[in-house]
């Protein structure tokens, strides 16, 4: 279910596989990567509506939503945000992150498809490593010279994950933002109720959207909660990630032509 709106998809929302000669990586289903796809859907947005909360609410600016991100600069440049600067470095470090991600992916994978084990880890390093920086400079004096670096940090970790994979049982699926989601949910919940047969298995694709908005929702609840404790936010996160990275197929099961 994608962010921009699933201008890349077929009317109903489906993806429309990889192109003749297309890269593999691009293409990888969460149900070939997962041995619960679903669950890894949920952990993958809940994860990332978590810390979007914390870091709206911290510093004033999405890590993940880079929706908010770009009105949020544009704001500024108007005169209007003065924390633009930390908005910018959001932009900037989500697709930084997003680009290594894809680096990544491509070493692992050496032209054949491998479950995101790897990438996965090292988006928990970068989790780690903002949670450092947090301590280190969230001190006393709270300004944008330490937001700046903090929302750049937990981009990256965002970016990357926003490109963990593509597609849930066929169905195009971002993580980390999800307007794209609201819209090819309410247009597949359209669909299925003016078809005749309801049980056919296109009535997961709704479902699915369901379950993304869902838990991206509850995860910024939860982290609109915990957010007074940054360490319990970045536990949290972790946590999360690590329950993700638990349930990747073993790389032998993953690795197809």
């Amino acid at each position: 279910m994608s962010g921009g709106g699933g201008a890349g998809s077929s009317p109903g929302g489906r993806d429309p596989g990889p192109a003749s000669g297309g890269d593999s990586g691009r293409w990888q289903d969460a149900e070939s990567e997962f041995r619960q796809p679903v669950l890894a859907l949920a952990l993958a947005t809940g994860v990332a509506g978590y810390v979007d909360a914390f870091s709206l609410l911290r510093y004033g600016v999405f890590v993940a939503n880079q929706s908010g991100s770009l009105i949020h600069l544009g704001m500024g440049l108007a005169g209007h945000f003065p924390v633009w600067p930390a908005a910018l470095a959001s932009i900037i470090g989500f697709g930084l992150g997003g680009g290594l991600a894809h680096l990544l992916r491509r070493r692992v994978e050496s032209h054949r498809r491998a479950p995101p084990g790897p990438q996965l880890s090292v988006v928990i390093g970068v989790v780690l490593l903002w949670a450092g920086l947090e301590q280190a400079l969230a001190v006393r004096q709270f300004g944008l010279a330490q937001r700046v670096p903090l929302a750049a940090v937990g981009a990256v970790g965002m970016g990357m994950l926003a490109v963990l994979f593509v597609r849930t049982a066929g169905v195009k699926t971002t993580t980390t933002y999800q307007s794209g989601t609201v819209l090819n949910t309410g247009e597949n919940f359209v669909n299925w109720l003016l078809r005749s047969d309801r049980h056919r298995p296109s009535s997961r694709r709704w479902l699915l959207g369901f379950v993304g908005t869902g838990c991206y929702a509850a995860g910024g609840g939860l982290g609109a909660l915990v957010t007074p404790w940054p360490v319990g936010v970045f536990v949290g996160a972790v946590v999360g990630l690590v329950v993700l990275l638990a349930i990747v197929r073993s790389p032998r099961f993953g690795m197809v032509d």
